[in-house]
């Protein structure tokens, strides 16, 4: 150091290296210390806001798990019923049975439509027994026409209560000689014809 009497003291140039240098560390230590510091803000800060997306995800995720399963619950609760009606259907298709009937427990608009397939299928079978019913009917009315038809004698069907001819033979055209109406009252005589009414009365059929 340089000393002058009465002159203010100045460092030396080796004293102000010395301390620029050390400065210089200072400013480098204080320097790294504030990045590192920064780095562990901001990587905590990373990990923080990874941890609430994936906190958010995996509630998201969740969520859309039993929604999807919502979902599939219910369309299973309306495919089934579904299903079991159009195995029922298929069924009927194929037998051609109509007593068979498709069950639903609940009063639903899918149990109204089982309902009303099911009141369907009935009016089908009502309809099947009509038929069948008809046919045998047509049938018993061939062979009673045929065995009619088959008597050497003069037979005549006539409908009660009115008597009117529902069918004759050809043996008893000429009997009726075009009488369309009881012609019990035309060719039976009074006491004959009272008789034969007497015993229908007697014994309620023909």
């Amino acid at each position: 150091m340089i000393e002058n009497a009465g002159a203010q003291v100045l460092p030396s140039p080796a004293l102000v290296a010395e301390r620029h240098a050390a400065a210089v560390r200072a400013l480098g230590q204080a320097w790294r210390a504030t990045s590192e510091a920064l780095d562990d803000l901001l990587h905590a800060r990373i990990r923080h806001e990874m941890q609430r997306m994936a906190l958010h995800l995996g509630t998201a995720a969740g969520l859309l798990m039993v929604l999807l399963g919502m979902v599939y619950f219910i369309a299973r609760q309306i495919s089934q019923p579904i299903e079991r009606l159009a195995e029922v259907a298929g069924q009927v298709s194929r037998s051609g049975d109509y007593t068979v009937r498709a069950s639903h427990d609940s009063r639903d608009e899918i149990g109204q439509l089982v309902t009303a397939f099911n009141g369907m299928l009935g009016e089908l079978d009502r309809d099947r027994a009509m038929r069948e019913e008809l046919a045998a009917t047509s049938r018993v009315a061939e062979a009673q026409r045929a065995l009619v038809e088959g008597f050497p004698i003069p037979l005549i069907v006539t409908s009660i209560p009115d008597h009117r001819v529902l069918h004759a033979n050809a043996q008893a055209q000429p009997w009726l000689d075009g009488v369309e109406a009881d012609p019990w009252a035309t060719w039976l005589e009074p006491a004959a014809r009272a008789r034969y009414f007497q015993r229908l009365a007697d014994l309620g059929e023909v």
